[in-house]
């Protein structure tokens, strides 16, 4: 979606119409796989959908101004966040984004390629300011998954012989109406079987009352899994599985930029921005690139103050890797363009639901096997 900047520094008149998520997903998933370049962003303010779900509220297209964002996904049950600066902006427009927009949609990637949402969230704050006495900017400060994290209640009692997805689908009913409802874990990607959450069924009543991600948060727990705001959706991911997907192979071809790190936080590495993994998917590295981290501070051995001395991420002979942290960072006039990535080693001879162990399986400094902390 593009369009032409009217005059004075002000952003194309636009609606949301051809940026629903499930749209902008599906595109990117089909999109045909191969070499990034010429790449492509789009930065859109606007006003949440109307009633029934109508995508014809106004907004500005802010594509054609120069603008930076720095976004962070993370799978730790938290929302989306993103700081995003737009520059040199019409001091009118700059004052209507502050006073009458709350929707921020961020599309990032390459043309004829990999391209869609990798953000859409609401603004929380916003700020006007100057770098230099030419340059004037607007900070906008947004997140994904505000709204129900901080003002979905739940009030409702659930029969004696529930099950957890009985659970999850009252949490839904709640957190629907905000624009997040919850997608339970997906089947196995093997078989194509349903996955029973565990936790088995409530042998009596229960009263669900109080934050409704308060409760996700327990059933997560109850169940070994965890949530991830995606594409407006809250996603459960199995703790030991992974959400299935089409598995990028991550190349100096297809993006990778620099070398893979194993760390202590997991196997680390930056590629050009592509919209098609998420956190929670599965990539594929070649693992001669991985470089371990040197340990610098000379503890080798675990310790009360620090029980992973020494411990560092496995490296699996397959090279599949589950993503659990990736920090988008793009300049829309600049160099950087990257999604810097973390990730776990997946064990790919293991069930679906039982690639990633949960625990480290040992603190030795070498090569480890499995997956998690080796």
């Amino acid at each position: 979606m593009s369009a032409a900047v009217t005059a004075g520094q002000g952003g194309a008149q636009v609606n949301f119409s051809n940026l629903t998520s499930d749209n902008i997903a599906a595109a990117s998933q089909t999109a045909e796989s191969g070499l990034q370049w010429i790449r492509k962003g789009t930065l859109i303010v606007g006003s949440p959908n109307g009633p029934g779900g109508s995508t014809t509220q106004p907004a500005l297209d802010l594509s054609a101004f120069r603008f930076t964002f720095q976004i962070r996904q993370q799978d730790a049950g938290s929302p989306n966040t993103a700081v995003i600066r737009v520059y040199n902006l019409a001091n009118r427009t700059a004052k209507q984004i502050q006073q009458e927009f709350t929707r921020v949609v961020v599309q990032a990637g390459y043309e004829n390629t990999n391209f869609g949402i990798i953000f859409d969230g609401t603004i929380v704050q916003t700020r006007i300011g100057r770098e230099r006495n030419v340059d004037s900017f607007l900070d906008i400060m947004a997140t994904e998954g505000d709204l129900p994290y901080n003002f979905s209640v739940v009030n409702q009692t659930l029969a004696p012989g529930a099950s957890q997805k009985d659970v999850l689908a009252a949490l839904s009913a709640v957190l629907g109406p905000y624009g997040f409802p919850v997608v339970p874990p997906p089947d196995d990607p093997a078989s194509g079987e349903s996955n029973d959450l565990i936790g088995g069924t409530l042998p009596r009543g229960r009263v669900l009352f109080g934050m409704a991600m308060q409760h996700l948060d327990t059933v997560a727990k109850t169940t070994g899994t965890t949530w991830v705001v995606q594409n407006g959706k809250i996603v459960m991911v199995p703790l030991t599985g992974y959400l299935p997907n089409e598995v990028p192979v991550i190349t100096s071809q297809t993006g990778l930029v620099g070398v893979p790190q194993s760390t202590q936080q997991g196997i680390e590495l930056t590629i050009l921005i592509n919209p098609k993994i998420m956190v929670g998917t599965r990539i594929q590295i070649n693992n001669a690139l991985v470089n371990q981290t040197q340990n610098k501070d000379g503890n080798i051995l675990p310790s009360y103050d620090n029980p992973f001395a020494g411990a560092y991420a496995s490296v699996v002979d397959d090279g599949f890797y589950r993503v659990i942290v990736q920090d988008f960072e793009g300049d829309s006039r600049g160099n950087p363009w990257y999604a810097k990535l973390i990730c776990l080693a997946l064990d790919s001879s293991a069930a679906p639901g039982q690639s990633v162990p949960l625990y480290p399986s040992g603190t030795a400094t070498g090569g480890a096997t499995g997956g998690g902390l080796g």
